[in-house]
């Protein structure tokens, strides 16, 4: 008997060690936002709003994981956000990406420049981001080799939307 309490209790607390150990998923994602912090991008979680149809009822806003870079200074630009979804544009900016917020009238973006790095983004890459504060992209993560490649267009578009 005082064996069978022993095995119970040694599996209790074997059970436990395994159940708090991180998963292979888990020690990719540990990983992959290494790389990116000693890259200078920072992940967090974000609540992001899902671009609707007209006539759509609004959903409540999803946490995303979001990859960033910060600005230096605090930018004049307006902020703007591109998703990836199907749609009508009517900047016709990139195919497969509609504006969920788009940029004022007044705002003095090369709508060009960021079209070509739009369309230069992985496919796992889901919105991009624009704020005075940071520049911003919503990936989730599936392939490490891609990390490069956002860290590279996160830079480009900061330079370009400061």
């Amino acid at each position: 008997m005082a064996t069978i309490v022993i095995f119970v209790v040694v599996m209790l607390i074997v059970g436990s060690v395994f159940w708090i150990m991180p998963s292979g998923r888990q020690r990719q994602q540990m990983r992959i936002r290494e790389r990116a912090l000693a890259a200078g991008v920072r992940a967090k979680m974000y609540p992001l709003e899902l671009p609707r149809a007209p006539g759509e009822l609004p959903q409540p806003k999803r946490l995303i994981l979001m990859y960033s870079v910060a600005r230096e200074q605090k930018s004049v630009q307006p902020e703007w956000q591109l998703h990836r979804a199907a749609g009508l544009d009517p900047f016709d900016l990139a195919p497969g990406w509609v504006w969920k917020k788009p940029p004022s009238q007044d705002a003095v973006l090369d709508l060009h420049s960021i079209a070509n790095i739009v369309n230069a983004l992985p496919k796992s890459v889901d919105a991009v981001i624009s704020t005075p504060l940071e520049c911003a992209l919503c990936w989730n993560e599936k392939n490490e080799q891609e990390l490069d490649a956002i860290a590279q267009s996160l830079g480009s578009l900061k330079r370009l939307t400061s």
